[in-house]
């Protein structure tokens, strides 16, 4: 049974200038630095590399949570220095000669070049929480009082639904999102994925028939929700930790819907040794990564819309997470996931291909650059 969420309304209000200027300043690559009235000495410091989205949640709630922390345990004082990008930009960032010391990830693959490069140990996925720090889920926003009665990935093929979402191409949030609509193609809510087999032509016509509905295809996922905020659409496919974060900072209502079959957003988080070996900051560094999967570090995600890297992912003020939930690695891991759907003969590939020469089909570009 999918579930349904009418997010609550948090924060302060404001009008819809403000409200399109929060969005849209969400958008920014922001680095600065953050720390206790004090002086500290260089292993006191600690530069953190972040994917975007969670540009929030650290800055707001883990990093002064951490420094009260540190403070109270060695008497130390902790400064950081934050970056945040495009994961995939971060990654290449990290590669060509930025020095973060802890890295935060939208997904496993840009974690990998860094491995090779010797950035990052090869065991950095070992343990308990396989190297992620948290997740989300992807799920539906619609409008409020859900006028056009959007329950799951089916009602998103509907004729009068008109569906956001952003460019795969270019977006590594859209790869989750799309890979969760062709979960629900590949097992419908009827089967159990643990024991079916995988429907790869279910999958293909639901992405096809979600795809038709789409008007938007923006750069990125905080691009999307931009434009969903400009009321175009009436459903985005998006994070859920993105539509949390959305409401508490415009305060705004943001209802969703976890669809029955929808895809767990792993998030995974490194010390990258090339940098601590350096500057000797890993004690640092591991302490800092520790810290993320404490209790105490779980109510503050939760806040921000995300939920617990192990377990079964309830967390305080989010609606229950539906059975049928799976992850990438039921997909067949992300190499044979990505290829299976958005390889040159993928399952998306193929009908996007196919619907773009019809001009009354395509989904219009953006006009805001990535």
């Amino acid at each position: 049974m999918q579930q349904n969420f009418q997010g609550t309304r948090l924060g302060f209000r404001r009008n819809w200038a403000m409200c399109l200027m929060v969005a849209l300043l969400l958008f920014c690559n922001m680095g600065c630095g953050t720390g206790a009235i004090g002086d500290s000495s260089s292993h006191d410091r600690l530069t953190l590399g972040a994917f975007s989205v969670t540009r929030e949640v650290f800055h707001d709630g883990l990093i002064p949570a951490f420094q009260k922390v540190w403070l109270e345990k060695t008497g130390g004082v902790v400064k950081f220095e934050e970056s945040y990008l495009a994961s995939g930009a971060l990654s290449r960032a990290i590669g060509g000669g930025f020095d973060a010391d802890v890295a935060v990830f939208s997904l496993d693959p840009d974690v990998e070049p860094l491995v090779k490069a010797g950035l990052v140990d090869k065991s950095w996925n070992s343990g308990p929480t396989k190297g992620r720090v948290t997740r989300s889920l992807v799920v539906i926003g619609h409008r409020p009082d859900n006028p056009k009665d959007i329950h799951d990935w089916e009602d998103l093929a509907k004729p009068e639904v008109s569906v956001v979402y952003a460019d795969p191409k270019t977006s590594g949030g859209a790869r989750w999102n799309i890979l969760a609509v062709a979960a629900g193609g590949y097992w419908p809510n009827s089967v159990d994925p643990k024991t079916a087999k995988m429907d790869p032509v279910g999958a293909e016509k639901l992405l096809n028939g979600v795809q038709k509905r789409v008007t938007v295809m923006d750069g990125s996922g905080r691009q999307s929700l931009a434009t969903f905020l400009r009321d175009s659409g009436d459903a985005i496919i998006t994070y859920e930790s993105d539509v949390v974060q959305c409401e508490r900072l415009t305060g705004r209502p943001m209802p969703y819907v976890i669809p029955s079959r929808t895809l767990w957003i792993e998030i995974p988080a490194v010390e990258v040794v090339g940098t601590t070996k350096r500057n000797g900051r890993s004690e640092l560094a591991k302490a800092f990564l520790a810290f993320l999967n404490t209790e105490e570090a779980a109510a503050i995600w939760a806040r921000y819309g995300f939920r617990p890297a192990t377990g079964k992912g309830e967390a305080e003020g989010l609606p229950p997470v539906p059975k049928g939930v799976v992850t990438v690695t039921q997909l067949g891991g992300w190499k044979q996931a990505r290829e299976a759907v958005f390889g040159n003969d993928g399952l998306w590939s193929r009908g996007f291909l196919k619907d773009k020469p019809k001009a009354g089909n395509q989904p219009k570009a953006s006009e805001k650059k990535p």
